[in-house]
């Protein structure tokens, strides 16, 4: 049996989910995925598909991303796995997906100095990860 994924109990530091996480630390194409959960259930792709943390590989496991199970927790994926979870506090996190999208891009061609110093971090967390043996 697969081992089921992780749900953290809050949102990563860099969660495009989150009001806080300075636009521009993902790449454009990471944003524009954000906007797929916000379609009826009907037209997504894979209604079961989940979307994952952006930490999943420094942490080396698979975990949902809380902002995305926060935001989108009355889509099918999300209502499967929202069973025990507690919500989180509203405010947050964007209403939705496209609005998280939106405002990650708007620093995307102009990153401000915290959303490169994130960017920074990230980098090194990822770097140190392939050094281990």
């Amino acid at each position: 049996m697969d081992e089921p994924l992780h749900v953290p109990d809050q949102a990563c530091a860099s969660c495009p989910y989150r009001r806080d996480t300075p636009s521009g630390i993902w790449q454009a194409e990471e944003y524009e995925k954000l906007r797929a959960f916000d379609q009826e259930v009907t037209q997504l792709e894979d209604p079961l598909s989940v979307f994952l943390c952006h930490q999943s590989e420094v942490t080396g496991r698979e975990t949902i991303c809380r902002g995305w199970l926060s935001v989108h927790r009355d889509s099918i994926a999300g209502a499967v796995r929202c069973d025990q979870v507690p919500r989180e506090a509203e405010p947050l996190y964007y209403a939705t997906g496209t609005e998280a999208c939106e405002a990650g891009l708007a620093g995307v061609e102009q990153p401000s100095r915290e959303a490169r110093h994130k960017t920074e971090t990230l980098e090194r967390q990822r770097a140190n990860l392939r050094e281990r043996p």
